[in-house]
């Protein structure tokens, strides 16, 4: 089998064949991402679930918190009422219950002071000792917890009865009070819940892109898994939040206090990057495949060219020895007066020889240009092949040109393209027909066109005629 002739063929199969395989390929790597993609949007669903129950519970555990410190407010109400009461004079009140109330109150820290800060009396401050108002060093203590604790909330006023002046009020208690050990403890869990909380949203194992915003969408409380600057201004953070909104509806974030926050999120940049892992993937393999394959036609080509240069200098070598045996014939021929006529074309044949040994010692050598006039080159060709073919091939030499312009060239490697380019017109025409050459000229550049009234090249061909080896012909070298 010719490889040359059935290259082509080859071509298309390796076509088909590498097709299929990037097709398998595409089809397997694109079945791969669905499932991760799928998994890995399951796993974003579920973290979303988790976020809105754990939403849910943070939102219940703030009005628990907001219900409790109303109670104790409503409480401390009761409280300075009762103590208010208590120290009035009115006989007609049950002060047995009066007193059951006061001493209800075993967890809300109290402090009473006269209006000058005076210490009048304290409830469970847990300072290990119960202060004395007669002791200065108490009395200090008392006001600086009055001025740095006990200030969350407004104090209730408690109006005391004079003796001797009945209804008539000329002194009051300040009843200052704290929140009960209980909803410290609940406050501190709160926080707790809500840094946990963040921090969920902040470091999801998905590295799925997350903003936390206020319930305007104007302030960023956290996020996670993207850049800072895409946030950086409240355009760009509502801009970002809106993006976000489309891929996944926002989760809504209740803390009871009037307010709904919002968790905006996308999917991970895993999910987003995968589709693309397949075209890399074959991205990287074909710019492999591509470097290895010119890295190998390039020593294929380079061994090849080192094949044709050494077979060709062989073939000049061995002309050497003919050609210099026929001049010696030639001048042996004259001494025994052998028509002159007969010796001037031996002699033609002889500097033909001489041309095609320099031609093919040459092949592989660095060609020396010379300037040389391009209708001189054209002609003496054609002059050597007109009277050597058949008479049935009728050349025409078309000039247009301005004088005799020259061009950089190797005479003899030159005019052995254009004879090949005639020889080759000529089979084409099968030894019958019209041989035109034109040459013309433009600006800086000469043309040469050699046309021929032959059967031409198939379309499918005429990318394989300058190759090495491809010839369609039984006895052609395909050089």
């Amino acid at each position: 089998m010719n490889l040359y002739s059935k290259k082509q063929r080859w071509k298309i199969i390796l076509v088909i064949i590498a097709t299929i395989i990037v097709g398998l390929n595409f089809w397997y790597s694109g079945m791969m991402v669905r499932k991760i993609k799928r998994t890995e949007r399951l796993k974003l669903e579920r973290w979303s679930k988790t976020i809105e129950q754990k939403a849910e519970l943070v939102g219940y555990v703030h009005k628990l918190y907001n219900e409790l410190e109303e109670e104790e407010n409503k409480k401390m109400e009761i409280f300075a009422d009762a103590y208010q009461r208590l120290l009035s004079n009115n006989t007609s009140e049950d002060l047995t219950f009066i007193s059951k109330i006061i001493r209800m109150n075993t967890s809300i820290p109290v402090i009473m002071v006269y209006s000058d800060t005076t210490l009048n009396t304290t409830r469970n401050l847990n300072l290990g000792f119960e202060p004395d108002p007669d002791n200065p060093e108490h009395q200090e203590l008392i006001r600086k917890l009055i001025r740095e604790e006990f200030v969350r909330y407004k104090p209730f006023t408690i109006f005391l009865d004079v003796p001797g002046k009945i209804n008539e009020k000329t002194e009051k208690l300040l009843l200052f009070y704290n929140d009960s050990r209980i909803y410290t403890e609940l406050r501190e869990n709160f926080n707790s819940l809500i840094a946990s909380f963040e921090k969920d949203i902040r470091e999801n194992d998905l590295l799925a892109p997350v903003i936390y915003t206020d319930n305007k969408i104007s302030r960023v409380i956290t996020f996670g898994n993207i850049d800072s600057t895409e946030i950086d201004t409240p355009e760009k953070l509502k801009a970002r939040c809106m993006e976000m909104a489309k891929e996944n509806d926002p989760i809504p974030v209740d803390l009871g206090d009037g307010n709904v926050n919002y968790v905006f999120y996308e999917n991970s940049f895993i999910i987003d990057q995968l589709k693309y892992s397949p075209v890399i993937q074959l991205t990287v393999m074909a710019v492999y495949i591509l470097i290895t394959y010119m890295l190998f036609s390039s020593f294929r080509r380079s061994e090849q060219n080192q094949v044709w240069a050494g077979m060709s200098k062989e073939t000049a070598h061995q002309l050497g020895t003919p050609i210099s045996s026929l001049m010696a014939w030639v001048e042996l021929l004259k001494d025994q007066g052998v028509d002159p006529s007969i010796i001037s074309e031996i002699n033609k044949d002889i500097d033909r020889l001489n041309t095609i040994t320099d031609r093919f010692s040459k092949i592989g050598s660095q060609p020396e240009l010379k300037p040389v006039p391009v209708d001189e080159l054209i002609e003496d060709t054609k002059q050597y092949l007109e009277s050597r073919l058949s008479k049935h091939i009728r050349f025409h030499l078309e000039k247009n040109l301005e004088g005799s312009p020259l061009v950089k060239a190797n005479k003899p490697l030159f005019s052995w393209v254009i004879e090949n380019l005639i020889k080759n017109a000529i089979d084409s025409m099968e030894g019958k027909g019209e041989l035109t050459i034109s040459v013309s000229e433009n600006a800086n550049q000469v043309f040469i066109d050699i046309s021929d009234t032959g059967k031409g090249i198939p379309a499918g061909k005429q990318k394989l005629v300058f190759q090495p080896g491809y010839t369609t012909k039984k006895r052609g070298w395909g050089l």
